[in-house]
């Protein structure tokens, strides 16, 4: 990729054609400077949790093979909710 083809999310180099990658989000941040009183990753935005919304990304985009999220230190029902892979609250 240079500066004069941007790269578009749908996109791939043909080094990248047929492998499948591991995503990690990063969702650790206490969200403290936002303001909301939770966690930055479960702020709602439409509906859904910002951590949700990045989830869906990585889903549509259909390469991954696995996903690491890292999350707060002090969150029980995200562990829960992320071993019974469910929405999280």
């Amino acid at each position: 990729m240079t500066a004069d083809s941007p790269r578009t999310p749908d996109a791939r180099s043909s080094a990248e054609e047929g492998r499948a990658f591991v995503v990690m989000i990063v969702a650790a941040g206490s969200g403290e400077r936002l303001g909301h009183g939770v966690p930055k990753a479960r702020v709602d935005l439409g509906g859904l949790s910002i951590l949700e919304r990045a989830l869906e990304s990585v889903e549509a985009w259909g390469r991954a093979a696995h996903v690491v999220v890292t999350l707060p230190p002090a969150t029980p029902s995200w562990r829960r909710c992320a071993a019974a892979a469910a929405p999280c609250p």
